[in-house]
């Protein structure tokens, strides 16, 4: 590398942590909201959890790609700034799913608010926990996976479908 190479490679990466660290505080603020707020949904602290999850995955991936070739971090800063997001939103999907009982066991949390009869979507989102204290750390466990993975979410759902038009064929595999 040459020196001026070398220059591009150190501002790219300084530009990487400056964007990494404001995401990161933008998500510290968020948590000491929920944590001093009883009125914080949960699904704020599902989506923060997830957004953590891709920032991580992010900064793992990103990390590497600054090592070894300059040219594709360019956009690192901006990729940063859009995981949070996606990682936040494939979380929520995917405790969704488990608390509509698609996935289900001893490895996923239960949720106190499926006993109840739906009255409207601002009711059902405010009771909405989980279980138990185990369950509460089953969720934040998910929560981070599913943002660190967007594959776990989308192969969750390929398989989900997968197993509904099985059902719906008879299995005709069988045959």
């Amino acid at each position: 590398m040459d020196d001026e190479q070398t220059y591009s490679f150190q501002k790219q990466e300084r530009a990487f942590y400056v964007v990494t660290a404001a995401v990161l505080l933008s998500l510290a603020a968020i948590l000491a909201w929920m944590n001093n707020s009883r009125e914080a949904p949960l699904l704020v602290f599902i989506f923060v959890l997830g957004s953590m999850g891709a920032l991580l995955s992010e900064h793992i991936h990103l990390r590497r790609a600054l090592k070894s070739t300059a040219g594709r971090s360019q956009a690192a800063a901006g990729i940063v700034l859009f995981s949070p997001i996606t990682g936040g939103i494939l979380s929520i999907s995917f405790i969704s799913i488990m608390a509509a009982g698609l996935v289900q066991g001893d490895f996923f949390p239960e949720f106190k608010t499926l006993d109840k009869s739906f009255s409207s979507a601002y009711d059902l989102l405010r009771s909405f926990s989980p279980r138990t204290g185990e369950d509460f750390f089953k969720l934040c466990f998910w929560s981070i996976a599913a943002g660190y993975s967007e594959r776990l979410v989308v192969q969750r759902l390929y398989k989900g479908s997968e197993e509904d038009s099985e059902e719906e064929s008879g299995d005709d595999k069988s045959r």
